[in-house]
């Protein structure tokens, strides 16, 4: 039986992404990079795949950037800016893997996006935008405090004086709940192959360390992932340092009230010297 990775060598912008490990808190993962995470096989089965609520997310960042440009960061192969651009507004979008972005390009309206190669806390656009906008925990792929800040400041760089900074973020709590510190779920079986996800959570440095990994007759792949979670009150803390303050909060796309039982929240920001039209 072949054993192997599907990722290979990350050579690609690092910066804010990468973290080294703290003494003695077994974090994180040796020799991982995030980019490691979003190879050639993620990229394609981003593409041929969906989550079942683009729509829904389409339809909320459209109302709120009322016809105005629009920025994604980490917009991967596309999955929102795609449709988003199809919808009539011009997008931008930024991500850190070569791989997402050449799966974009295989996308039908990928030559409405303008797209960089880059780091999302560092990469600069020429222009500002009404709407910059960064989804599905893309910033715990963050994977320092330092570096989400940073992301934060350059959201508040490439706003519009009105613009607004809108994040999803899942609520940790599930985190830190879990059994002593780790898990391992069954994500798919079938006649020949098994996949599960096995994960070590670290409430000390708010970090999780995993890996998806699929045993078949062909062989044993796996997708390695490490990121840094933070509750709502430290990511509001984070814009507060960036200049920008919550503006809204919601449990879901569809305006689901945010609660104390809510697995996400959807928030949005604006500048602290402005009051964004809502």
């Amino acid at each position: 039986m072949a054993v192997g990775c599907v990722h290979p060598t990350c050579s690609g912008p690092q910066n804010a992404f990468a973290v080294a490990a703290l003494p003695g808190s077994n974090c994180v993962m040796e020799n991982y990079e995030p980019t490691l995470s979003f190879g050639p096989a993620v990229a394609a089965n981003d593409v041929a795949t969906t989550r079942g609520e683009e729509a829904d997310i389409v339809a909320f960042l459209s109302g709120i950037a009322r016809d105005r440009r629009c920025l994604e960061f980490a917009v991967g192969t596309g999955r929102i800016a795609v449709p988003l651009a199809k919808s009539g507004l011009g997008v931008d979008g930024v991500d850190l893997s070569a791989d997402m972005l050449a799966a974009l390009e295989t996308r039908d309206g990928a030559d409405l996006i303008g797209t960089v190669h880059g780091d999302m806390s560092e990469v600069s656009f020429d222009r500002t935008y009404g709407l910059v906008y960064l989804v599905h925990n893309s910033l715990f792929n963050v994977l320092t405090q330092d570096g989400q800040v940073r992301c934060f400041q350059n959201a508040s760089r490439h706003l519009d004086d009105d613009g607004v900074f809108v994040i999803e973020a899942t609520m940790p709590t599930r985190f830190v709940r879990a059994p002593e510190g780790q898990s391992l779920k069954v994500a798919a079986v079938s006649i020949d192959s098994l996949e599960v996800n096995a994960r070590l959570y670290n409430p000390a440095t708010q970090t999780i360390e995993g890996t998806r990994m699929r045993l078949s007759t062909d062989g044993i792949v796996s997708w390695p992932i490490v990121f840094r979670y933070a509750w709502p009150s430290e990511i509001d803390l984070m814009a507060r340092i960036a200049g920008l303050i919550l503006v809204d909060r919601w449990g879901g796309w569809n305006g689901e009230a945010f609660t104390s039982t809510s697995d996400r929240h959807i928030s949005v920001y604006g500048r602290s010297d402005a009051t964004p039209e809502r």
